[in-house]
């Protein structure tokens, strides 16, 4: 156990130096819980903690839950996790905190994610929580989803990229396999704000997630200008040549950096498109936009949080 009086300075050491995740969990039913994360950086409200810190010169992943690992069938899932209570520091190297690959009806409360990139200056690519699905062929391996989970009390600080929602591409023979049904709730992200790449919540491959009042912060704000976005949209085409990246939910989004959709020149995918209801954008913060002479509204629809509304009008 970590030190009862000087807990923060006192984690849990993850690592030995060999390749490969730090802790994997490869079994339905594990529980991974701590007694306490330092979810806010506030003075006087730490508390104890239970710290999982990444222990080896070189990037790689504190916690994986991956089903492929337990043995190769790309159709097998794995569920009933729980990582709760626990901060996981990468110890500023560019690796993933959490990594969920195939994972379904599992859940996440009261969890902090720092220091997953270099020292500022660094090359980009740290990443907080991953969701993703590595279930292959697409064309018989429809459905294999990382879904259903549930997170609760987030905080990712000093990432590349704080959330990142990922999968295949989901119009296959009948469909593939992505991130889906996701839920998160109370969420806040400090991204550094010092490359393009930098982006609190990364959407690809995946539809019907929803969020919950999400707040993401660029850090850095005295080095200018300031990059990278809130949330990307990367709505990288199927083989259909159709959005992929759809239909994905937020309620009350405070968006440091803006709401920015790649492909937007693409068809929309059947599912619609990603809406937004309450954005509160704050002071010097744009609008959502695009990477083409679309309007942001044909892609996005959203609900600012003096009630003006935009794109639920335009379909197409």
């Amino acid at each position: 156990m970590p030190h009862l009086t000087d807990p923060a300075n006192n984690p849990f050491l993850i690592g030995d130096g060999t390749e490969g995740p730090g802790i994997s969990i490869t079994s339905n039913g594990v529980k991974l819980r701590g007694y306490g994360a330092n979810l806010s950086d506030q003075p006087g409200i730490a508390g104890p903690l239970t710290r999982l810190k990444w222990n080896r010169p070189n990037a790689g992943t504190v916690v994986q839950m991956d089903s492929q690992k337990a043995g190769y069938d790309p159709t097998a899932r794995i569920g009933n996790l729980e990582a709760s209570d626990l901060t996981i520091d990468g110890d500023g190297k560019p690796g993933i905190g959490l990594l969920l690959n195939r994972v379904w009806a599992s859940r996440f409360k009261n969890l902090a994610v720092r220091e997953m990139r270099p020292v500022i200056g660094g090359e980009p690519g740290g990443i907080g929580i991953k969701l993703t699905t590595s279930a292959a062929p697409i064309e018989t391996c429809a459905g294999v989803n990382t879904a259903f989970n549930y997170f609760e009390s987030i905080f990712v600080k000093s990432a590349s990229q704080g959330i990142v929602l990922d999968g295949n591409d989901s119009m296959g023979a009948l469909y593939a396999s992505d991130s889906t049904q996701n839920v998160f709730v109370n969420v806040q992200i400090v991204i550094f704000g010092t490359h393009d790449s930098d982006v609190g919540i990364w959407l690809r491959h995946c539809d019907a997630n929803v969020f919950y009042r999400v707040s993401v912060i660029r850090g850095h704000a005295e080095q200018e200008p300031e990059r990278g976005h809130a949330v990307l949209v990367n709505s990288e085409p199927n083989r259909f040549n159709v959005q992929d990246a759809n239909a994905n939910y937020f309620y009350h989004l405070t968006p440091g950096g803006g709401v920015h959709v790649l492909s937007s020149n693409k068809p929309l995918h059947t599912d619609g498109k990603t809406i937004i209801l309450g954005h509160a954008l704050g002071a010097g913060q744009p609008a959502p936009t695009t990477d083409s002479s679309t309007p942001a509204r044909v892609v996005l629809a959203w609900i600012t949080s003096m009630g003006e509304m935009h794109g639920f009008d335009l379909v197409e």
